[in-house]
């Protein structure tokens, strides 16, 4: 079956939650990007990044966002989320900031505003 969402979250902080999510099979796995893959890309500039995320949400029919606490504030989940809807994109939120962290450790709940279509557009 083919992979029909694109996953957006925080890299840094949630890639440990977003784990545990694929692995229980609640959505279909896309690949994840490794770090030393996303930094490559981030190494060659935003044009770089738009193109892999354009590359990669191209034949999705949903974004799901994967939001944890301070996933709201990222600048690429922000033009995944305006790219979406944009493309006509069913977008869905999901919460993972009470799944344990490599450490153990939860985090606190993230808010969902970038979801808000009545916001300012994002500026990227």
């Amino acid at each position: 079956m083919a992979n029909k969402c694109f996953l957006s979250f925080h890299y840094k902080q949630d890639s440990w939650r977003v784990s545990q999510v694929r692995q229980i099979g609640a959505i279909e796995k896309q690949p994840l990007l490794d770090s030393n893959k996303w930094e490559e890309i981030k190494k060659a500039g935003d044009d770089a990044i738009k193109k892999w995320i354009a590359d990669n949400m191209k034949g999705k029919e949903c974004l799901v966002v994967l939001v944890g606490e301070k996933t709201a504030s990222r600048r690429w989940v922000k033009h995944e989320i305006k790219k979406a809807w944009k493309d006509g994109l069913g977008v869905l939120a999901i919460h993972v900031h009470n799944l344990k962290d490599s450490d153990g450790n939860q985090s606190s709940k993230g808010s969902k505003e970038p979801l808000n279509k009545s916001n300012e557009p994002v500026r990227i």
